[in-house]
């Protein structure tokens, strides 16, 4: 194959996927999980069924895509943040603001894709990785936890945190926020104050810094 038609080629395809990604947010928002159908999407893509299938294999590789889509700008921000040549700690403090902005940001998709509770959001990252056709998506690159356990490890090494467990320390920090975040859903209230997250950040991170 030609390097043009290559590229005519990946155009259409990115043209598929936008049509299809378009079709199953509108329907996601609309239906929710469960009248996400593969009949529907199509539909609503102007597509033959047989055309969606040879794109998405089944339901929860779209789901899966969706999710990509969604959380590609924010991981983006995460990466920036850790190769910026700010401090640890005000690394870390950013990643968290992010956190809560980028989930209010898409909250009506990921509270769907999460059957209303943002924990299960790690299963789809987990799967996201393993699976080959998102093999080259940059949400897979740098997961949230990597990124915070990179971050930690580096305010260890800078003797600016404890040294705790990179690993635990992360598991800590992002427990905090999820549950924050899934109260925050299951109560049915809006976002959380700028009071409360920094009252949740300055607890995190006096439990971190070295006096």
């Amino acid at each position: 194959m030609s390097r043009l038609s290559e590229k005519r080629k990946a155009a259409v395809e990115s043209m598929m996927k936008e049509a299809i990604y378009e079709a199953a947010v509108k329907i996601l928002l609309h239906q929710g999980l469960d009248g996400l159908t593969m009949e529907r999407v199509a539909e609503a893509a102007g597509m033959a069924k047989g055309t969606l299938y040879n794109y998405f294999q089944d339901k929860k590789s779209l789901q899966l895509y969706i999710f990509a889509r969604v959380s590609e700008p924010f991981n983006q921000q995460l990466s920036a943040i850790r190769r910026s040549t700010v401090s640890p700690k005000e690394k870390l403090v950013k990643i968290m603001e992010v956190i809560f902005l980028g989930f209010e940001k898409n909250r009506q998709i990921l509270v769907i894709l999460s059957g209303g509770r943002i924990h299960n959001l790690k299963e789809y990252s987990m799967q996201l990785a393993a699976i080959p056709e998102f093999s080259d998506c940059k949400a897979t690159k740098e997961p949230i936890g990597k990124v915070i356990e990179s971050v930690v490890l580096e305010g260890i090494q800078a003797k600016q945190f404890f040294a705790f467990d990179p690993k635990l320390a992360t598991d800590l920090v992002l427990g905090a926020i999820t549950s924050v975040i899934d109260r925050q859903i299951q109560d049915n209230l809006p976002r959380a104050t700028e009071e409360n997250i920094a009252q949740l950040i300055r607890f995190l991170m006096e439990g971190l810094m070295k006096a």
